[in-house]
């Protein structure tokens, strides 16, 4: 569909806002990135001569390190920010100032959630325990005991209002479930290898988390603490991302975005493998932006580029897919599907 061009570095993390209107798609979509910014975009739509998506509405300064991590509260009023810099940073988006500022124990930042009432915060990093914050800034607790063993890659909240729990994976390869102020539910050994991306499906019963195996596993923790499915990317999986309207799953990865259909885990496939765009290559070949991949195996790929995919989001309706690269270019894609 286009381009969001306004860093000058690799793109880490995006979050895009929830629909005011049902049926709709927020207008809210904020990007962090190694060049030590966020930008907070205006969204226009596919332009066929620019092709580009939209603009930079501002651009919010104030980290001196990467940003590697960030939330939005449910209604696009705050978003929280964590970075290398070894703090976190809640802005006001209707100022795009920061509203108050989190100083870690002397340890970089990579990761940092809301709680699903938007009153807390959570926060992990270059080291094996957990913070929780309030929204003064003030530290409340950290994870004392049931630490994981190395670094703390992701923490993430569920969505549903029916299971809430919230989960951490780390570079020990474990996920782990928590509730309350850091009450241990017991881990898994996901993976023998560091984890760089989790998520959780909307309905809180689906988690999912991929990393530097190329492997992807998707539990339902209601049932098994064995993965349901487990797909094979051929590398590194730098996010992960469900559709919050329809029973998808996306995957960052070094050479393109994978999508599944989790309604059809028995079949094993991938649903479609998207290459990045070179921008100077558009219009050569637009059949090759979106492959469908129906008949294909896992060992299917696209072409290779040298452009990755670090981040992505879904947008509100699940209709489109914004992914973050390492050029510093965030590329769209409408995502066909059926109901």
């Amino acid at each position: 569909m286009g381009f969001l061009k306004g860093h000058s570095d690799q793109v880490t993390a995006i979050v895009s806002g929830s629909s005011t209107t049902e049926g709709k798609d927020s207008t809210v979509l904020v990007s962090g990135s190694r060049d030590k910014t966020l930008i907070l975009w205006t969204l226009e739509g596919r332009n066929e001569e620019t092709m580009q998506f939209g603009k930079p509405l501002r651009t919010m300064t104030g980290h001196n390190h990467f940003v590697t991590d960030l939330a939005m509260t449910s209604g696009n009023s705050h978003l929280i920010s964590s970075s290398w810099d070894k703090t976190m940073r809640l802005w006001n988006l209707r100022t795009c100032e920061t509203q108050a500022l989190y100083q870690s124990n002397n340890k970089e930042l990579n990761t940092v959630c809301f709680s699903k009432d938007n009153r807390y915060i959570f926060s992990g990093g270059c080291e094996n325990k957990m913070m929780l914050w309030n929204t003064k800034g003030e530290k409340k607790a950290d994870s004392s005991q049931e630490n994981h063993q190395d670094w703390v890659s992701r923490i993430r909240y569920s969505p549903s209002a029916k299971h809430q729990f919230y989960a951490s994976a780390g570079w020990d390869g474990r996920l782990k479930i928590w509730s309350g102020h850091f009450r241990n539910n017991g881990y898994i050994q996901a993976h023998d290898s560091p984890i760089y991306a989790l998520s959780i499906a909307n309905n809180g019963t689906f988690i999912s988390t991929g990393g530097k195996d190329g492997k992807v596993k998707l539990f339902n923790i209601s049932e098994s603490s064995s993965p349901c499915a487990e797909f094979n990317c051929g590398s590194i999986v730098n996010d992960l991302a469900f559709n919050p309207m329809f029973r998808m799953l996306a995957a960052a990865t070094d050479d393109s975005i994978r999508i599944w259909d989790i309604t059809k885990l028995d079949e094993d496939e991938v649903l479609c493998v998207i290459a990045p765009r070179d921008e100077n290559s558009i219009g050569e070949d637009e059949d090759d932006v979106d492959e469908d991949y129906e008949d294909a195996g896992e060992d299917d790929a696209p072409k290779k580029s040298n452009i990755r995919i670090t981040s992505l989001t879904w947008s509100a309706t699940g209709k489109y897919i914004y992914a973050g690269c390492s050029n510093g270019t965030i590329q769209v894609f409408n995502i066909e599907h059926s109901a």
